[in-house]
């Protein structure tokens, strides 16, 4: 296969490859029909990236383009790398998915008398609830966050399980903030530390981090929105975070999420792939290696069966979808101004990654796309 990038990062590799150019097409007559500001795509298979490009405006304000290395927050697929980081835990015998969580979180002892695992966090099964958080965000900078505190104060919250563990799917950001806190305590290193140490960097993902990254330029997010109704999401927001309007847009000043493990990645469409890559390559990258390849496919796995959601180990497919595809396995993120995917295709071995800055976009006919261009 080979791979189409923009000029501005152009490699030794021909430009001009009809399946890339066909995708190209496809997606601008897709993204005509949609209010989206920008897009950025990646494909890869296990033995590299076959496309990449980036539509549209980083920024409707100041006209500043997309770019494959444009930062945007990817929201809750950092759960993927949450649950890749836990498994790698239990496969250096550092951690135990079968065994009760409160033997290293004792504070959620008090939530249910019933075993409540690891395995359970993963596969959205420990029947904790699933608040919205609204205003789970902060102005970047903001020296006052504690994210320790913000963490307790969300258990503390928690006054018992919706359902016995084990018993029910139930989608929970919470579920994943009780385990960034695990995995702290079993590698006895901060959540954040050890995800840098043991999956980004290896995999050289430069441009990912959980704060502002020095490498490369970050979008806005954008939400269409009538101007009359700013005065409302301005009240709705923390204070900071709502920049203006502009365009027909709603666009946000530069933020973070409060919680690390369910959602507070940012980094760009090149380092994702690269993250996608290395679950469709049996857990290594480059010599890095990551995860076991039986481990990877334990993640797809999609045991845990519910009413809208089949859950793996971190990776998901839709139950209730209409078409009954079950050729892919994927993770959604997004929030306030962005959306994005990661989709792995079964059937063909690729890996689609979208990033988009607007609230939400029509992602799976533009995965699709992809696929029928590269899956053949």
């Amino acid at each position: 296969m080979t791979i189409y990038v923009q000029p501005d990062y152009a490699r030794d590799v021909p430009a001009d490859d009809f399946r890339a150019n066909v995708l190209t097409r496809r997606i601008e007559e897709a993204l005509a029909r949609q209010h989206l500001p920008g897009l950025t795509v990646a494909v890869v298979g296990p033995e590299g990236p076959v496309y990449a490009h980036a539509f549209g405006r980083a920024s409707v304000r100041t006209g500043r383009l997309m770019t494959t290395r444009t930062v945007i927050p990817w929201f809750s697929l950092t759960k993927l790398v949450t649950a890749t980081a836990t498994v790698r835990l239990a496969e250096r015998g550092r951690l135990d998915l079968d065994a009760p969580v409160t033997d290293l979180l004792p504070e959620l002892g008090r939530i249910t008398t019933a075993p409540m695992t690891a395995r359970h966090l993963l596969s959205h099964t420990s029947g904790l609830p699933n608040p919205l958080p609204l205003r789970w965000v902060h102005v970047e900078g903001d020296s006052t966050f504690d994210e320790d505190a913000f963490v307790q104060a969300v258990f503390k919250r928690v006054r018992r399980v919706v359902r016995q563990p084990g018993t029910f799917v139930r989608y929970s950001n919470i579920g994943y903030l009780a385990l960034g806190c695990l995995i702290a305590r079993a590698s006895g290193q901060p959540f954040e530390t050890y995800v840098q140490q043991e999956i980004l960097s290896p995999l050289n993902m430069h441009d990912t981090a959980f704060h502002a990254s020095r490498h490369a330029p970050r979008a806005t997010g954008h939400h269409r929105l009538p101007r009359a109704l700013t005065p409302i999401m301005r009240a709705i927001f923390p204070p900071g975070v709502i920049a203006g309007h502009v365009g027909g847009y709603l666009d946000f000043a530069p933020f973070q999420v409060n919680g690390a493990a369910y959602g507070g990645l940012s980094g760009s469409v090149t380092d994702a792939s690269r993250f996608a890559r290395m679950h469709l390559a049996g857990g290594v990258l480059d010599g890095a290696r990551i995860l076991s390849r039986e481990a990877t496919l334990e993640m797809r796995h999609l045991r845990a069966k519910g009413a809208k959601l089949n859950v793996g180990l971190g990776w998901f497919h839709a139950s209730d979808s209409s078409s009954g595809d079950s050729s892919f396995v994927e993770h959604l993120g997004g929030g306030a101004g962005f959306w994005t995917l990661m989709r792995l295709y079964r059937d063909v071995e690729i890996a689609v990654v979208l990033m988009g800055n607007a609230t939400r976009f029509d992602h799976d006919r533009i995965a699709r796309l992809a696929h029928d261009v590269f899956g053949r």
